[in-house]
């Protein structure tokens, strides 16, 4: 009897965290490589787990048999860990989505390489501005801010269940038309400028059609791009701050929600 007590005490409640944390590293940028074995992330959530238990513990579902109601709450750990994992990952990938807008603009959209992350084909100036922002993310503590907000999902959210239907769906939607719109803006300056060099590309062709401004004008628009990016490095560290500051602070919001 005190054995079975023994494990509704603390291996349930042991279990409900290594669920959650499970659930995000599946999703999260870096943590859900394709590259890091699966034994690797079960062990690596296994010890995180071990280390949130006494932090956590208090804020914990009272316990529960080994029956359907353990199930449920699993369940419940699982999907709260896979929306905090695609919420940062929302955000992650506006890089590559700029990274996209980067090479169509430039010329670059049929210069595919592999990325080991997804393993799916992207174009080269969007794997770069991948290496860019996981850079970034492990620079500014972006792994600290990942267990704060896990820390902070088990004190704010009901024992059993979820109110999750509109606040699920609003983050979302929220995540997603930000990562457009922050993905865009950061394509800007180098969309802008292709822009401008078409426009005089244009004009030049008018003016003298004897030119063959089609040869010209793709080299002039790769060396600009290339400028341009170099050159918005600075400010792309402190868009990148932001951007996963903003990634936390949503994702804090949708937990106060549900």
């Amino acid at each position: 009897m005190n054995s079975v007590i023994f494990l509704e005490t603390h291996t349930i409640p042991f279990l409900d965290i290594f669920v959650r944390v499970s659930g995000i590293f599946f999703f999260t940028p870096i943590f859900s490589s394709h590259e890091i074995p699966l034994i690797t992330k079960g062990w690596l959530s296994a010890g995180i787990a071990l280390v949130l238990y006494p932090i956590v513990s208090p804020y914990l579902p009272h316990a529960v048999g080994f029956d359907m109601g353990l199930m449920l709450l699993l369940t419940q750990e699982a999907i709260i860990g896979i929306l905090i994992g695609l919420i940062i990952a929302v955000y992650y990938n506006a890089f590559l989505l700029a990274g996209e807008f980067y090479s169509l603009q430039m010329g670059f959209g049929i210069v595919n390489v592999i990325d080991p992350l997804s393993q799916t084909s992207i174009p080269i100036l969007g794997e770069l501005k991948s290496l860019f922002a996981i850079m970034l993310f492990i620079t500014f503590s972006g792994h600290h801010m990942l267990m704060e907000a896990l820390v902070y999902s088990f004190k704010v959210l009901p024992e059993f269940g979820i109110a999750a239907g509109q606040p699920m769906a609003t983050g979302m939607i929220v995540a997603l038309r930000e990562m457009f719109s922050i993905a865009f803006q950061i394509a800007a300056p180098v969309i802008g400028t292709v822009f401008i060099i078409e426009l005089v590309m244009g004009i030049m062709s008018k003016v003298a059609p004897q030119m063959n401004i089609m040869v010209i004008g793709f080299q002039i628009k790769i060396v600009a791009g290339i400028f341009v990016v170099m050159f918005l490095i600075p400010a792309l560290v402190t868009v990148t701050e932001r951007l996963f500051d903003r990634a936390f602070f949503v994702t804090q919001g949708i937990l106060r929600w549900m």
